[in-house]
């Protein structure tokens, strides 16, 4: 290379070109950068998403697992109510009592006879939370109770404790005693009447009827 090949390589139209090279080489540089910034990120998410993946599935997990421990808890919190307390088939478990609401028809004396059977006694009201239940279990038909008045002339229950009288659980003007009967004799047996108030009626009449008893127990 001779002196003026020399001085042409420094020659200033030549500087346009390096400044040229040095631009394209940054812009290069640039590129490369941001592609390595956005590998390096998408790596990252790929770390990174498989572990929240990962957390959710332990969370959901240990649910799973509460979920089945509280259930077999509940389940043998009720079995063991069940061999505490039961009624049976056909009784309903109300307040530490059962009931059964009879399928068929008797007479006051026949249906007394049947819950003494059963180890039971025809239905005895204590307070007005158990006789808004056996009004909701009794709607529309009509039930024999232990409520006479005919071995003394006044209301009592069947186990010989006294009746408070309470006329706002009556239909109107009952108790009458009617005795108008064909069959003879007067009325001397209460019964709840398809409206849930309390009628007299002759002993003889036919009614379903409501047991009551004490739950077993082992």
């Amino acid at each position: 290379m001779d002196e003026n090949e020399d001085k042409a390589w420094w020659r200033p139209e030549s500087s346009h070109g390096y400044s040229h090279l040095l631009s394209a080489g940054r812009s290069q540089w640039y590129l490369c950068a941001a592609m390595c910034v956005t590998l390096t990120l998408s790596l990252s998410l790929l770390i990174l998403m498989p572990s929240r993946f990962d957390s959710v599935d332990t969370k959901l997990s240990d649910l799973e697992r509460s979920v089945s421990n509280l259930t077999e808890s509940v389940s043998l919190h009720l079995s063991k109510l069940h061999e505490k307390v039961g009624c049976p088939d056909d009784w309903s478990l109300h307040n530490s009592s059962c009931y059964f609401f009879s399928a068929y028809r008797a007479s006051w004396y026949t249906a007394r006879d049947s819950c003494r059977s059963m180890n039971a006694t025809l239905l005895i009201l204590t307070n007005e939370e158990e006789w808004g239940f056996v009004n909701r279990m009794s709607v529309g038909r009509s039930f024999w109770l232990g409520l006479s008045d005919e071995r003394t002339g006044e209301w009592e229950w069947v186990n010989g404790s006294p009746y408070i009288m309470d006329p706002s659980k009556w239909k109107p003007g009952q108790p009458d005693n009617w005795a108008g009967h064909s069959i003879g004799g007067t009325e001397d047996c209460a019964h709840i009447a398809t409206s849930g108030k309390l009628n007299d009626n002759h002993c003889t009449t036919a009614y379903t009827f409501i047991c009551k008893a004490r739950p077993a127990s082992n």
